[in-house]
């Protein structure tokens, strides 16, 4: 079994991907984390950052689109 590992832009380097769902954000913007592991039927996320500033963002928007977050520093 594959489990992609995440890193979103809140991380040191920034990553490209972001926290937000297409619905929060501009659609022409970053890619969403949490639309990539729900178009790809991912029942939970797993997302290793640098820092814990969007670990509550993460959270909510995990619980939102019914997926488990794996949250790691």
């Amino acid at each position: 079994m594959v489990l992609p590992i995440f890193k979103s832009h809140y991380s040191i380097g920034k990553s490209i991907l972001t926290l937000k769902p297409k619905s929060k954000v501009d659609p022409n913007g970053s890619d969403s984390i949490i639309d990539i592991a729900v178009d790809a039927g991912l029942q939970k996320v797993i997302l290793i950052e640098d820092t814990m500033h969007g670990f509550l963002e993460a959270k909510r928007n995990c619980e939102e689109a019914n997926l488990q977050l794996v949250f790691g520093i």
